[in-house]
């Protein structure tokens, strides 16, 4: 992946966001914390369609507008997305996202609860 690049396709990108979600290092009550070089590309892509996927789960898909919330997100973090090869992957991987399965179980072991993308 080059410094601006962008996965070849959204299908690893979200099995990466979910292995991140059910390791408990991202919780759904609070910002992101990640960083790339930049903090604002890489960093900014991933942010963005965790927060739209989390949210969408949370309150339904029709209820984010991801333009108003990727400005909203530039509010706190200037220049969030650099590309608009970024951009787009950000809005596949939001259209894959929640059009596949997204199955919540619980884990025993730690009692947080895990995200699992199922084809």
């Amino acid at each position: 992946l080059r410094k601006f690049g962008v996965p070849q396709s959204p299908t690893a990108f979200l099995r990466f966001l979910s292995a991140v979600r059910r390791s408990g290092t991202l919780e759904e009550g609070g910002p992101a914390v990640v960083h790339c070089s930049a903090g604002i590309g890489r960093s900014g892509t991933f942010c963005l369609v965790d927060s739209c996927l989390v949210l969408m789960k949370k309150y339904g898909n029709n209820s984010v507008n991801v333009k108003e919330l990727l400005l909203e997100m530039r509010y706190y973090r200037m220049g969030l997305i650099q590309t608009p090869d970024q951009l787009r992957f950000s809005y596949l991987a939001i259209i894959e996202g929640i059009t596949r399965d997204w199955d919540s179980v619980n884990d025993v072991r730690n009692g947080r609860k895990k995200t699992r993308l199922r084809n």
